[in-house]
């Protein structure tokens, strides 16, 4: 007798169970849109949205949320749980009339009670998504120190000579060539967050001409000297951003230089000597800095740059020549030699062009002359980012 109502009431429960899942094996969507969504969760992926009127078949309940399927009119079916607030039961009629998933045309009037509202999760705002900057470009000038080696030792060796061999005196001096100008520009590609590699030119030139007025007795006499040099430094650097507005950078260059010797020894009017030369070189260098950047608008800032280079290069080669007032003139290509000459006991540095290593008598210590671009550059300009 137990077992017999055992049997019953489990009987019971069953019909039960099968009559709740033959009431929802149908549902009409009522909202505009409503969305099948990956988790029974309002913040839940969505999987597809389906739009008003749409039949879904049912297979499960978890809570507020229906686990519904949905058959598009191209027969692609999506599974996803939706709100029991967007949809609404449908007769046995209704889902003869037309198969599950597929909307229906006419609009549907919605339900005559109010829907229930589905709590809204706060989220934070969302930023707008901030470019990719491609490449930025950089043109700047300014004013360049350099040391100038031994084009400075010589200009101030044969001034020194002349004073001690006449035993003259003078009150003037001779001024090395430290301070020119710079022009360049740079193109700088992001390689990773405030990681930058760049790739630059530079033409910087400089000169400076002294005048040396030399008297003894009633005598006078005038030595002139112009050092000069110039370079087309071609480099590749790589820049860092600790802060936004300061990148420090590290880099190597390749010089294409050129550097240039001119004295002139006057006794008088018509009684002169002069010896020009001019020689190239090419070698590499070695350059670090910062720089400064003012930003005006996402595309547009003013930079200032302070570098440093050490770049002694040697091996010129090119053409020297000699010309006086007797119409002697001479003119010979080699290499630009530094050497020294003694007078007594004090040591004379000279720098010439020779076609040999200089070997004369009263010359020590020849080697090729080293004219030093090692100095640094502060310059100002903008920049404009792509």
């Amino acid at each position: 007798m137990k077992a017999k109502k055992a049997l019953g009431a489990g009987l019971a429960v069953c019909l039960v169970l099968a009559g709740l899942a033959g009431a929802v094996a149908r549902l009409r969507v009522t909202a505009e849109v409503a969305n099948l969504r990956e988790k029974p969760d309002i913040g839940s992926a969505v999987v597809r949205q389906v739009p008003r009127g749409t039949l879904l078949q049912v297979t499960a309940k978890e809570g507020d949320w229906y686990l519904a399927t949905a058959t598009d009119e191209a027969g692609r079916v999506a599974s996803g749980y939706v709100h029991e607030s967007l949809v609404a039961a449908v007769s046995e009629e209704e889902e003869q009339e037309k198969p599950a998933g597929t909307p229906e045309r006419p609009a549907v009037p919605p339900p005559s009670g109010p829907l229930e509202k589905i709590p809204v999760k706060r989220t934070e705002p969302v930023a707008p998504p901030v470019q990719e900057k491609l490449f930025s470009l950089c043109f700047s000038g300014g004013g360049n120190l350099a040391s100038g080696g031994d084009l400075n030792r010589g200009a101030q060796g044969l001034s020194d000579f002349f004073l001690d061999s006449l035993n003259a005196e003078t009150q003037d001096s001779v001024h090395p060539l430290r301070l020119g100008y710079v022009l360049g520009g740079e193109v700088l590609f992001p390689l990773a967050d405030n990681v930058f590699l760049g790739l630059g030119a530079d033409y910087l030139r400089g000169s400076r001409q002294s005048v040396v007025q030399l008297t003894k007795g009633s005598a006078s006499y005038v030595y002139t000297t112009r050092p000069r040099l110039w370079a087309i430094p071609l480099r590749a650097f790589l820049a860092y951003a600790p802060v936004p507005f300061l990148n420090l950078r590290i880099g190597v260059e390749y010089f294409l230089a050129q550097a240039g010797y001119s004295y002139r020894w006057q006794a008088a009017e018509d009684d002169w000597q002069e010896w020009t030369g001019e020689a190239g070189a090419r070698g590499l260098g070695v350059l670090g800095g910062l720089e400064l950047e003012w930003s005006l608008s996402s595309n547009f800032s003013l930079v200032v740059e302070l570098v440093g280079r050490y770049a002694p290069l040697t091996g010129f080669s090119g053409t020297g020549s000699y010309l006086d007032s007797q119409d002697v003139a001479n003119e010979e290509e080699g290499k630009l030699y530094y050497y020294e000459t003694r007078l007594a006991s004090a040591v004379y540095p000279l720098l010439f062009i020779s076609r040999r290593v200089p070997s004369e008598a009263g010359v020590y210590n020849p080697r090729p002359a080293e004219t030093d671009f090692s100095g640094a550059a502060l310059r100002a300009g903008i920049k404009l980012t792509f």
